[in-house]
């Protein structure tokens, strides 16, 4: 998976309209902040789906998906900006699952979820050259 993807999820998590909340205390998307896998369900599932739950628990509150898989992002911030460290971090160049069907999906998602986000609340996101700098603009009413 290229660095690129990983790159353009960073920015558009990064990027969320300022109208979203940060999350509170307590809410499962923080898990992200301080993401770890557990032992156990790497033992009992294996990896890829002890990662795969972990990321569906603290997501938790973004799901259901739609049809095209995407996930409803209702926060900002640190703890949602998580979710592409982790991603790089299991799926990325050089990773263990760096092949992975099911992180690729997550990847794909989690950037088609972001970019919903952003367009649906007034933004637009674009290529704007040749080297791949992407641009988010959020329109102020």
């Amino acid at each position: 998976m290229s660095s690129g993807k990983f790159r353009e999820l960073k920015i558009y998590l990064a990027t969320l309209p300022k109208t979203l909340p940060l999350p509170n205390d307590g809410l499962k998307i923080n898990r992200l902040l301080d993401f770890s896998l557990n032992e156990d369900w790497v033992t009992d599932v294996g990896l890829e789906g002890a990662l795969n739950w972990e990321i569906e628990a603290a997501l938790g509150d973004f799901l259901p998906r739609n049809n095209d898989g995407i996930f409803f992002i209702k926060e900002r911030g640190e703890a949602i900006e998580g979710l592409a460290d982790i991603l790089e971090r299991y799926h990325g160049p050089g990773c263990m699952l760096e092949g992975s069907d099911l992180l690729k999906k997550w990847l794909k998602d989690a950037i088609a979820s972001a970019k919903k986000c952003i367009l649906n609340n007034g933004g637009q996101v674009s290529l704007i050259d040749s080297q791949g700098k992407w641009m988010v603009t959020h329109r102020i009413c």
